[in-house]
């Protein structure tokens, strides 16, 4: 659910700036987003940063509480897949971010900094323009 609101609350800042170049406009959206991390966004994640790098948003999450070998990291991965898509697609503002492009890169780090696992969504996974 916080998940949910957290990128709602980035897609409205992103939506309200009046930038006419699009990837300024990511990168606005992240720099004032960036203002507000790192934030929990459940028990056991917190989001640390956000980075726009041409038409990619990318999320940097970290596992505060765990290591690598606490984590079973496939179903782990396929679980935070699945949610994330299913916000994407239940987020009305996120249309906007599909209509321009945007695939959005999910990176995940335990405690200790280490890389688990990353995966990208693609626009056409979470938007139709039909």
């Amino acid at each position: 659910m916080k998940r949910k609101i957290i990128l709602f609350v980035l897609l409205v800042l992103f939506l309200s700036g009046c930038v006419a170049d699009f990837e300024t406009e990511l990168k606005d959206l992240v720099k004032k987003s960036n203002e507000n991390f790192p934030v929990m966004v459940s028990e056991e994640t917190r989001l640390d940063y956000a980075v726009a790098s041409g038409h990619n948003l990318h999320y940097f999450y970290t596992y505060p509480y765990h290591t690598k070998t606490m984590l079973d990291l496939e179903m782990t991965k396929l679980s935070v897949h699945q949610y994330a898509l299913q916000a994407l697609h239940e987020t009305p503002e996120a249309a906007y971010l599909g209509e321009n492009n945007v695939t959005i890169i999910y990176h995940y780090r335990d405690k200790s900094g280490e890389d688990l696992f990353e995966f990208a969504i693609l626009p056409e996974e979470y938007f139709s323009s039909n």
